[in-house]
């Protein structure tokens, strides 16, 4: 096939993509917990590790509005990028101070940057993919991009899952280097990524000049069924991150596996979500992305109670063994709703004014999923202090705390399945 400027922009699109997977999957996930863990961080610094991502992506407003003043997406997505990179390297860096007080603040500091800056970036990035990629293509290009970038992150999970281990069984004293060395990768790939994204065709993007950005951020609002489309997608999101930072501490901390187990764990789930994504992507181009949510909510609602069942088994083999079950169903999940989401806010969004439409549903979306981490931190510490504190059964305390949270987690998620239905009547409309 020819080199079209559309398929040679396509192709560095899909680079793109694997570089950040590449450099999100050593970034952070089980490793960025593993290291601020060795930095002495507790279940709310966790929670805030889960959400400063989120919180970034409050920044998406202003991507909409330097496109509103008449900034291309290319040109906001590769400056920001470019300026968000550097962050990894100092985060890198800290491991020589690890004994210090303050190197705890200044990781989530430097990780909260990169993610602030970054989601500048992401946000030019959201509108500029609408105005670029053919719609009868969405599906199944982004589907095949998903899965391989699924599949460079369970290469790099392998790959740095290895290094820990080679510092744990050699150079035990050390093995927060091997942290430190995955962070320092990440930003060299990180780096590529920003040169693909300036390979790729700009776009003008379709916005009105007759009312004020705020005027227009606020009409969005107004629109019935993105609203009602805006408060699923939140609740969705709310209902994920609730308990997707804590299940690495779950499994380290209560559970006692070892780093390298519970990345190889992840590698499971990620390769089960590289290989179902396309599956997903056929179902969502032939019905739509509804239906996929309405199989993939409840498959994840059944991960929950099987995690409750960890909790209660004493033999470690039968755990494991669990625990891979789980992680399968993990992968086959998140797979379909990452995928019905992103399919979701670029399929039923207005063409008209979209940078501000998707910025408004990002910036919500992760205000909830950066509020949902927050509040688990803190409920899961207030569980643990009063399991501990007032339960009888000193050795079960720890077991009845986590099991209410997970049923927290549980009722969560049913809320949102709920909201689903109602979202969907709606779209029928």
């Amino acid at each position: 096939m020819s080199k079209t400027p559309l398929r040679k922009s396509l192709n560095n699109v899909f680079y793109g993509g694997v570089a950040t997977s590449a450099m999100d999957t050593l970034a952070t996930g089980p490793f960025l917990i593993a290291y601020a863990l060795m930095f002495g961080a507790g279940n709310i610094a966790i929670g805030f590790l889960g959400a400063i991502g989120f919180i970034g992506n409050l920044m998406h407003l202003l991507s909409a509005y330097l496109i509103e003043k008449g900034k291309t997406p290319k040109q906001i997505s590769v400056l920001f990028s470019i300026i968000s990179r550097p962050f990894y390297l100092i985060a890198a860096l800290l491991a020589f101070w690890a004994g210090s007080s303050w190197t705890l603040v200044l990781l989530i500091g430097c990780f909260s940057a990169t993610y602030m800056i970054g989601s500048v970036a992401g946000g030019a990035w959201l509108p500029w993919m609408k105005a670029l990629v053919p719609t009868n293509l969405m599906g199944r290009f982004f589907s095949h991009r998903f899965k391989w970038m699924m599949i460079t992150k369970i290469v790099c999970y392998g790959g740095g899952a290895t290094l820990i281990w080679y510092f744990e069984e050699y150079k035990a004293d050390k093995t927060i280097f091997a942290y430190s060395i995955l962070l320092g990768i990440a930003f060299i790939i990180g780096l590529y990524g920003v040169f693909t994204l300036t390979q790729v065709e700009n776009k003008c993007i379709s916005y009105q000049k007759t009312d004020s950005f705020f005027k227009k951020t606020i009409q969005t609002l107004k629109n019935k069924p993105f609203k009602k489309l805006l408060i699923f997608l939140g609740s969705l999101n709310f209902s994920i991150n609730f308990i997707t930072p804590f299940i690495t501490v779950l499994m380290l901390k209560v559970l006692g596996f070892s780093t390298p187990v519970v990345v190889a764990l992840t590698v499971i789930s990620q390769f089960t979500h590289a290989f179902s994504v396309k599956t997903w992507g056929k179902l969502a181009d032939q019905k739509n992305c509804f239906k996929i949510l309405q199989k993939s909510i409840p498959l994840f609602m059944v991960c929950i109670m099987l995690f409750i069942g960890c909790l209660f088994i004493q033999n470690r083999h039968i755990i494991f063994g669990l625990l891979v079950d789980i992680h399968i169903l993990l992968g086959i999940s998140q797979s379909a709703i990452t995928l019905g989401m992103n399919n979701i806010s670029l399929l039923h969004i207005p063409t008209q004014d979209a940078s501000i439409y998707l910025s408004v549903n990002s910036v919500f979306k992760s205000f909830m999923a950066a509020i949902a981490s927050v509040i688990a931190g803190i409920i899961l510490d207030g569980l643990l202090w009063g399991t501990n504190t007032f339960c009888t059964f000193e050795q079960n305390a720890t077991t009845i705390g986590w099991s209410i949270f997970f049923l927290l987690s549980l009722i969560s998620c049913l809320i949102t399945f709920l909201l689903l239905k109602r979202v969907q009547v709606c779209s029928k409309k």
